[in-house]
């Protein structure tokens, strides 16, 4: 920007030093034409003091759009941190939650192998359909671990809704 404003002025300079000495070696020694050559010269300046002026404006509005991008690049970061903040947290609750599901399972397992130990068929098979549903919901957990955060809810209440729908098939089965 302050390469233009010393191009302006530049030019707006060379342009007044060209046109006194046109319009002084024009005039002869015409009183009129000296004054019509002094009101040139003047024109000239007063150009170059706009165009000054009009620099000056410029200069001030770059500033400003400046101070906005800086504003606007603080507002960015913060908001960054804050996502961040957010993808911590939820990164902390699944494992928490995938923690607390392994108890579950622990839990699961001791119920099953309670059953096996009663030794009937009907048992045995019931606590075979059991393992199996609960190997199922084992390797479903592991997986949610890789979920997307938009699909950490949904996953989240499906592994529930399976939980609870094990256990209450474990409790009847006692």
């Amino acid at each position: 920007m302050r390469n233009y404003a010393n191009r302006v002025i530049f030019k707006a300079l060379l342009l007044s030093a060209a046109v006194l000495p046109l319009s002084l070696s024009g005039c002869k020694n015409d009183r009129g034409d000296v004054g019509e050559a002094q009101k040139k010269v003047e024109e000239a300046r007063d150009e170059v003091r706009d165009q000054q002026k009009d620099v000056v404006k410029e200069q001030q509005d770059v500033r400003e759009e400046r101070k906005d991008v800086a504003e606007e690049q603080r507002d960015v970061a913060a908001a960054n941190r804050d996502l961040n903040a957010a993808k911590t947290d939820l990164a902390a609750a699944r494992d928490e939650y995938i923690r607390a599901a392994r108890v579950k399972l622990a839990d699961i397992d001791a119920r099953i192998k309670e059953l096996e130990a009663r030794g009937d068929a009907k048992a045995k098979r019931t606590a075979a359909d059991l393992r199996h549903r609960r190997d199922e919901l084992a390797a479903r957990l592991d997986r949610a671990g890789d979920r997307a955060s938009a699909n950490w809810e949904q996953t989240k209440a499906d592994l529930d809704k399976s939980f609870d729908d094990l256990k209450s098939d474990i409790d009847k089965a006692f």
